[in-house]
């Protein structure tokens, strides 16, 4: 399960495999509303199991304050520091970089995580009316009703 942990909350962040951060709250995965931090700023992504970090911004990006250059993916390593607009500012840490490990994020409150192995019952298993499995062959997530096989 891949996740920063910001340094001025002390919040994990999640990262989707294809994850973008940056100021306008309406198209990012995770919003950091300062002033420096572009509307846009940063592409961070899975790529054959490593992530990589892209700065897409006006300000950018600085890993172990060494600033990047722009548009050109740099590969994140565990316990990277990243700094968003100038260095020492809107910082993060990359404290989690695994690859397989597949999870739910509540949308209301982005702490709460429940980690998927191969399938999970919902809303329990003591109470399954869902069940959610990722099928390898096709490399694709399903959700099914067990009452229903929709």
């Amino acid at each position: 399960m891949a996740y920063l942990i910001d340094e001025q909350k002390l919040e994990r962040v999640y990262l989707k495999s294809y994850h973008t951060v940056g100021r306008y709250k309406y198209s990012v995965d995770t919003l950091i509303d300062k002033p420096g931090v572009s509307r846009h700023h940063a592409i961070i992504e899975l790529n054959e199991n490593k992530w990589f970090i892209r700065d897409v911004s006006t300000n950018g990006i600085w890993i172990n304050d060494k600033k990047l250059d722009k548009n050109l993916p740099y590969q994140l390593f565990e316990n990277d520091k990243i700094d968003f607009a100038a260095p020492g500012q809107n910082s993060f840490v990359a404290a989690n970089l695994q690859t397989e490990c597949q999870y739910l994020v509540s949308q209301s409150n982005n702490q709460k995580v429940v980690e998927v192995t191969n399938q999970l019952l919902l809303p329990s298993e003591d109470d399954p009316k869902h069940i959610i499995y990722y099928d390898k062959l096709l490399n694709y997530w399903f959700l099914e009703d067990l009452n229903t096989s929709d």
